[in-house]
């Protein structure tokens, strides 16, 4: 009976005097700051946001670190660094040697001589991972509103039978 009482604690933190739009826009804000570049940042972001416009700070903390958590933190930096590369330097032909802030060379430095590594692109980091962000939030605001709505009804339904 734990994992009973494990799972109704979580459906009402969850769903808790929560509106379709309240929901959908706390699991577009942590798509987007779990997949945002700005890493050390992300839990004082989410409950920013969340007091900001006064969603489900547990919620959005929990969607945060459930997308962005110590097993996927690496893909979606790979993943976000090889978009934005694609993006900037293949796509729109940037130079990423040219537009890089200064102390970028000696990070490229020290990755060159310790992993071989060369030229590394702040800057297809950044707009990679934020361009991604912001899509995947905007994209999951919709399904994220279906499912409460879908919950809530699926919720109604089971209460009036019982």
């Amino acid at each position: 009976m734990p994992f009973h009482s494990m799972k109704h604690y979580f459906r009402q933190l969850f769903f808790c005097e929560q509106t379709a739009h309240q929901f959908a826009l706390t699991c577009a804000l942590a798509v987007y700051v779990a997949i945002s570049p700005f890493v050390g940042l992300h839990t004082v972001m989410l409950i920013g946001l969340g007091w900001l416009f006064d969603l489900n700070v547990p919620l959005l903390v929990g969607l945060g670190y459930a997308i962005n958590n110590p097993f996927t933190m690496f893909p979606i930096i790979i993943g976000t660094y090889y978009f934005g590369y694609w993006l900037l330097h293949t796509m729109m032909g940037i130079s990423f040697t040219q537009t890089a802030p200064l102390w970028m060379a000696g990070i490229n430095n020290f990755l060159l001589v310790h992993t071989g590594l060369s030229e590394i692109s702040f800057w297809a980091f950044m707009f990679g991972a934020n361009i991604l962000g912001i899509v995947l939030g905007i994209l999951s605001y919709p399904c994220a509103k279906l499912f409460f709505r879908w919950w809530k009804k699926d919720k109604n339904k089971s209460h009036h039978n019982h």
